[in-house]
């Protein structure tokens, strides 16, 4: 056994509930095969909405990094949902872009920015065992 580091699809679902905004954590799906196509990133999300029940027309936001084959406007991730849900807009990942701050402020103190580094890869990191 050993392990593969994969490509995946995590959702989370922000919602109101008796006047106040609640937000849970739905799943991580694995992109397959590996992949960062637009295509199998959509898909693997729909998947990962419709798994439990949920309708992705009746999604109203999306938030990603600010990769272009993930935001962009034409054939990728943030286009192929709009046709799920044509009112979709789409934000910049907030936690992301706090990430690109911290990694700029830390680049003078280098025991810093390794700490930096361990948070992310094990953050965003998903692994599956084949």
């Amino acid at each position: 056994m050993y392990r593969r580091e994969c490509t995946c699809s995590r959702v989370c679902v922000r919602f109101i509930e008796n006047s106040t905004v609640a937000e849970i954590f739905v799943g991580c799906w694995p992109v397959r095969p590996k992949s960062t196509a637009p295509v199998d990133v959509c898909g693997c999300t729909i998947h990962g909405v419709e798994s439990v029940g949920l309708n992705p027309h009746h999604i109203v936001a999306v938030a990603f990094d600010g990769a272009a084959n993930i935001s962009g406007t034409k054939g990728r991730v943030q286009a192929l949902l709009k046709e799920h849900s044509a009112n979709l807009i789409y934000v910049h990942c907030r936690s992301h872009l706090l990430q690109l701050a911290l990694i700029r402020a830390a680049d003078r103190t280098p025991a810093v920015k390794r700490v930096l580094l361990v948070i992310n890869i094990s953050a965003t990191s998903c692994y599956f065992y084949a």
